[in-house]
């Protein structure tokens, strides 16, 4: 499992509020696909997937305010378990 995180939004970009979430627990993505999107001061931004995947879980609601590298879901790849002690542990393990 992984954790995706706030990217780096740019430069003077400091936090970013979650506007929606694009897609829902228990889908697929692939890497590229946009999972979520945030507002900074700038501008809205779409968050890519960094890796291929299922979302097993998010981490942060609409609405919540966030700084670069704060954890905002777990990707599971296809091949692992999606049950919540194994989400759990990939979470504390991967500092989310």
């Amino acid at each position: 499992m992984n954790i995706l995180r706030l990217p780096d939004l740019g430069a003077g970009t400091g936090e970013a509020e979650v506007v929606v979430w694009l897609k829902a627990v228990g889908e697929r993505i692939t890497v590229g696909e946009p999972v979520l999107e945030v507002q900074s001061d700038k501008a809205n931004v779409e968050v890519e997937a960094t890796i291929a995947g299922t979302l097993a879980r998010v981490l942060v609601e609409e609405g919540q305010i966030l700084k670069p590298g704060d954890p905002l879901a777990v990707i599971a790849e296809l091949d692992e378990p999606r049950d919540a002690a194994a989400i759990d542990r990939a979470i504390a393990e991967l500092g989310g």
